[in-house]
């Protein structure tokens, strides 16, 4: 019987966090996180952005095309912050510039914002994907921004940023 309950508890587990494989790239692949399998820089942004969203720092921390330059532990705060800066309220406004824009170019990289219930930007994360020579994309540039007090601004791989950065979009 406890048997059976362990083995209950491993699988809820591994379900609960998308369950994961190992790539032949050597990667680990996550079932609700197929990065591998993204079309063009917007699916894998979208999937980046997914991962920020459900609190998870380890996939993005493997897609960096340099990982090695980045701070692990930093990536871990700041992906717990943002995670629960953007599942906790309800009530923000949140813009995907890019789709909202209908813009084509994919070279740029991809703005995601979030208003306040009284209008004023809140937060705004930014993704830059690059694509390789075999047609993969890896996470070239990640950012988060804040105007919240208690939420940081930090890139990746970079480290401390401005808290804003001008977005070309009509609130």
């Amino acid at each position: 019987m406890r048997v059976l309950a362990i083995t209950s508890l491993i699988s809820f587990m591994l379900l609960s966090c998308g369950g994961s494989s190992v790539s032949d790239s050597g990667r680990k692949t996550f079932n609700d996180l197929p990065f591998e399998k993204a079309d063009n820089a917007k699916d894998y942004a979208d999937l980046i952005l997914k991962s920020i969203r459900t609190n998870r720092d380890k996939p993005i921390a493997q897609e960096f095309t340099n990982n090695k330059e980045v701070d692990l532990v930093q990536l871990r705060r700041m992906v717990g912050m943002y995670s629960t800066g953007l599942t906790g309220r309800s009530d923000w406004e949140e813009y995907d510039i890019f789709a909202e824009s209908n813009k084509k170019d994919f070279s740029n990289g991809f703005d995601y914002a979030w208003l306040e219930p009284k209008g004023r930007l809140g937060m705004q994360i930014y993704i830059l994907p690059k694509q390789n020579e075999s047609g993969r994309f890896t996470l070239e540039k990640l950012e988060f921004r804040s105007r919240i007090d208690v939420i940081e601004s930090f890139g990746f791989p970079a480290g401390k940023i401005n808290d804003y950065k001008k977005l070309d979009f009509k609130w």
